[in-house]
C-alpha cells in the first residue's frame, strides 16, 4: 500500500507546484481598506452614511459588511465578525463583488448611546478590517 501512496503524493506536490506558479491571484500586493467617511454623531431617527474604497489588484470580494454594535471591540487583530451584533450592507454588494470599488453604506440610528462599526471586507485570503468607529447617537430633539 505504500508504493501506492509515494507516485500519488508526488503527482499532488506537482500539481499544487503549477496552480501556485500558473494560478491563483495575478498579484501578491495586498488589498487596502480606505475608509472615506466615517460619521462619528447622530441623531435617533438619522441615517448615516459610511464611504469606504477598497484598492489593490482585480478580485472578487466574497463578503463586504458594515458591522456593528453597542458594545466595543477595539482590538486590532483577531477581529471576528461574531463579535458584532448586527450588520449592514451597500444592496447589491454584499458578496461577490469586483475589486477595486466604491462603497456606500448605509445605516439608521435607532437608540441613543454609544454605536461601534467597522466596515470587513473578504478578499481571499485576506480578511480587511477598518478600525473601530465610536458614533454618539443623541436622543432625537
Amino acid at each position: 500500500m505504500r508504493p501506492r501512496i509515494l507516485p500519488l503524493l508526488l503527482a499532488l506536490s506537482v500539481v499544487v507546484a503549477l496552480t501556485g506558479c500558473f494560478g491563483g491571484e495575478a498579484s501578491s500586493e495586498p488589498h487596502k481598506l480606505i475608509l472615506e467617511e466615517a460619521p462619528t454623531t447622530g441623531k435617533v431617527g438619522d441615517i448615516i452614511v459610511v464611504k469606504y474604497r477598497v484598492e489593490g489588484p482585480s478580485a472578487t470580494a466574497q463578503y463586504n459588511f458594515l458591522r456593528y454594535d453597542t458594545e466595543s471591540h477595539p482590538y486590532k487583530v483577531g477581529v471576528r465578525a461574531e463579535d458584532y451584533r448586527s450588520f449592514t450592507f451597500q444592496p447589491g454588494k454584499q458578496t461577490m463583488v469586483p475589486v477595486p470599488a466604491n462603497f456606500s453604506v448605509a445605516l439608521k440610528l435607532e437608540k441613543p448611546g454609544p454605536l461601534y462599526y467597522r466596515v470587513n471586507v473578504g478578499i481571499p485570503p485576506q480578511d480587511l478590517w477598518s478600525e473601530e468607529i465610536r458614533i454618539n447617537v443623541t436622543a432625537a430633539s
